[in-house]
């Protein structure tokens, strides 16, 4: 069924017909995501900035993204959580002013990044 058009036929398990909004929130401290994020704009103006994921099996499939908004050379690390991998990797490093990654979760250990540039817009 569709959400937002009750004429409209859906094609998907789920369709919006119509705009939707997702959660943004900021940073400058660490920061720990959970079930109400998706978006988190790290400002690491005065130092870095630590973001920790939660536990990759308490949510299959969800996505958050990491901004780094700042042009300071100081870095917003993103870190796993217990024996978690970030492809491969116990944590991602963002460097440069918009650099982002989008991460989704496989469910059982291992964030998946499925994004990330520098410049590049969402």
């Amino acid at each position: 069924t569709g959400v937002g058009s009750q004429s409209a036929t859906a094609s998907s398990t789920l369709q919006v017909f119509g705009s939707f909004a997702l959660n943004v929130a900021t940073t400058s401290t660490t920061y720990n995501l959970g079930v109400n994020n998706f978006t988190l704009l790290a400002y690491a103006n005065s130092s870095d900035v630590n973001v920790n994921l939660p536990i990759a099996a308490s949510g299959p499939g969800r996505l958050y993204v990491v901004k780094k908004m700042d042009s300071t050379t100081n870095k917003v690390y993103i870190n796993r959580d217990g024996s978690d991998l970030i492809e491969g990797a116990t944590y991602s490093i963002l460097e440069s002013q918009f650099e982002y990654n989008m991460l989704q979760s496989d469910g059982v250990s291992t964030w998946i990044k499925l994004g990330g540039a520098v410049g590049v817009n969402l």
